[in-house]
């Protein structure tokens, strides 16, 4: 060790601890590390700290590979969560928790505005008096967009067979509406 070599308390910490610590088993690191889960009460920067710490702290002959550690860091969180960060097909473990930090505000986010919707509508049961006129409109404009995308979405099935179909909806039009189609000019 040379003077002046450690730079923080969490090297003085390293040094500390590999010198005079415990001298574990090597396999309890595998098992703690792959235990690690985030407590629901946990801040999503809190356990990325605890986790990172956790995996510093693997000896670096048993140490787990960035692919190990990522699945590892995945497999942390519930289900839900767990499979958004797997579909984001992060390349590190640092790009997988910047994505679970977005991740989690997005839900975060979603989480409130449930909740200011669900707050407006119990006050528009309450007194109903006062019937909003939005509302309505509201769930119209959202019925519209779900049944456009699942049109595009059978449409982007149809191509992807090769057999898109669209529906005849380019008919030629009468082109004078106040006479009928079979008169003659």
């Amino acid at each position: 060790m040379t003077p002046r070599s450690i730079v923080d308390i969490e090297a003085l910490d390293y040094v500390f601890l590999k010198h005079w610590g415990d001298k574990k088993d090597l396999l309890y690191y595998h098992t703690e590390f792959g235990n690690l889960k985030r407590d629901n009460r946990e801040s999503l920067p809190d356990f990325n700290k605890r986790f990172n710490h956790m995996y510093c702290k693997i000896p670096t002959e048993v140490k787990l590979t960035p692919t190990s550690a990522k699945l590892t860091y995945a497999n942390a969180f519930d289900s839900d969560f767990h499979l958004l960060l797997r579909e984001r097909r992060c390349t590190t473990l640092a790009e997988m928790q910047d994505v679970a930090l977005e991740v989690d505000s997005n839900i975060m986010v979603a989480k409130n505005l449930k909740g200011h919707a669900d707050r407006r509508r119990q006050r528009g049961e309450a007194s109903s008096s006062s019937t909003s006129s939005s509302e309505p409109k509201l769930d119209k404009m959202t019925k519209m967009i779900e049944s456009l995308a699942a049109e595009i979405s059978k449409l982007k099935v149809e191509q992807s067979f090769g057999k898109a179909r669209l529906p005849n909806t380019f008919a030629p039009r009468n082109p004078n509406p106040f006479r009928r189609a079979n008169e003659q000019l």
